[in-house]
């Protein structure tokens, strides 16, 4: 699916050229989104770093497209917001809002296999009120 770290720069409106100081700014800053969403409990790979720009988005996380795309969004949120902020604080808290979706989007998403994404444990002939109980 291509570099993570020049997918973030690129986003970032840099170039995608090696620059040994940007690029161990930008990858602090990937490195501590990727622990983040480990700590939030997301079930994807704990342990990931990116030491380069060898690392890639199938190496973190295939299979679901949707995801991948939830996930590169919040990382490319998560480095903005702490990698360069914006001087207007309006943008920074829409950034903050977008970062908290984002997270709950992608913890729903990681809760269930994806081919159990919105099914329920009822059977299909049970009826049920909105706090789970029979009717």
């Amino acid at each position: 699916m291509g570099s993570i770290l020049n997918y973030i720069k690129i986003r970032l409106g840099y170039s995608d050229e090696p620059d040994l100081i940007i690029d161990t700014q930008i990858m602090d800053s990937i490195n501590t989104a990727f622990a983040v969403l480990s700590q939030i409990g997301t079930g994807l790979k704990g342990d990931f770093v990116i030491t380069s720009s060898n690392e890639t988005w199938d190496q973190y996380c295939t299979g679901n497209v949707a995801l991948v795309e939830l996930i590169k969004s919040y990382i490319y949120c998560k480095t903005k917001l702490e990698f360069d902020p914006s001087a207007n604080s309006t943008i920074n808290d829409s950034l903050t809002r977008r970062i908290a979706e984002l997270e709950s989007r992608i913890n729903s998403a990681t809760d269930y296999p994806d081919d159990q994404v919105g099914a329920t444990d009822y059977p299909d002939d049970q009826v049920v009120n909105e706090g789970g109980e029979n009717v």
